[in-house]
């Protein structure tokens, strides 16, 4: 093969490895949340590149399936979950 054939090559595999590796890095912590709200109980993970953004995200998905609507969800998310467990 030709000499720009491999500069070709090599700069895709250059741009793959980037692209693999920020897909990687990007979700340092990942936590289980466990929250309760009127009477139900639902645990949810989450994963991001800060532990409050993991914490955030985990508690939101647990409260989006216990409350209804926008005044239950932030009511719910406002609560203390019930158990945090970091993985």
């Amino acid at each position: 093969m030709k000499k720009p054939v491999w500069i070709g090559i090599g700069f895709l595999l250059l741009v793959f490895g980037v692209v693999l590796y920020s897909t990687m890095n990007i979700s340092r912590f990942r936590v289980k949340v466990c929250m309760q709200y009127q009477g139900q109980f639902n645990c949810a993970t989450a994963a991001g590149e800060t532990k409050e953004l993991a914490l955030r995200q985990a508690v939101a998905t647990a409260c989006a399936t216990i409350a209804g609507g926008v005044t239950g969800t932030l009511a719910c998310e406002r609560g203390e979950p019930g158990s945090v467990e970091w993985k």
